[in-house]
């Protein structure tokens, strides 16, 4: 990636193969390279060489917390990006549904997530997932003061930033509502 920033022509065999790779346009200063991560093993491995992690937190803040501790080990003073997938809606039956409707083929599991390249492949996978599977595996929030709960329980993590990612197709109601507990 150096490489490309500076303007280079980059040829690399391995995990995958690049020929003659050229960033035409490029940005003056180049952004941090971060890694995404899932596991706690990934984090470990990327603070060797990232400029920061960006990985997932839920209501099981250790699980979180241990990802952070790993890539610490190694990147010690770099940055933490965490980020809060749920579904806010102004009825639990909304929040319901909009995650079904949206959601429910991101939960048919990683290994099979890696391994779906359409978004047939995707449909289909996400016939497994039920109602019923969305309310015990998705954060649904109906109550802005609960997603502002669920925010000041995360910080203390002490991520450099915070990304929240509602998936609803209501941005609206979202916005609107978020406003109350991000502007003062």
């Amino acid at each position: 990636m150096d490489a490309l920033f500076k303007g280079e022509q980059v040829d690399f065999n391995g995990h995958i193969r690049v020929r003659k790779a050229r960033l035409y346009s490029r940005p003056a200063k180049p952004p941090p390279l971060f890694c995404a991560a899932l596991s706690k093993a990934t984090a470990e491995w990327a603070g060797n060489w990232a400029e920061g992690l960006l990985t997932t937190v839920d209501d099981n803040l250790e699980e979180a917390s241990a990802k952070i501790n790993a890539f610490r080990k190694q990147g010690e003073n770099k940055p933490v990006h965490l980020q809060l997938s749920f579904c806010y809606a102004r009825s639990w039956k909304e929040a319901v549904e909009q995650s079904y409707e949206q959601w429910r083929s991101n939960m048919v599991g990683l290994d099979k997530l890696a391994n779906l390249s359409s978004t047939e492949e995707f449909d289909v996978a996400g016939e497994e997932i039920t109602r019923e599977y969305i309310i015990g595996n998705m954060i649904l929030i109906t109550d802005i003061k609960g997603l502002k709960h669920r925010i000041e329980m995360i910080k203390s993590l002490q991520p450099a930033r915070i990304h929240l990612h509602n998936i609803s197709k209501n941005q609206t109601d979202y916005l609107e509502d978020i406003r109350s507990i991000l502007i003062h």
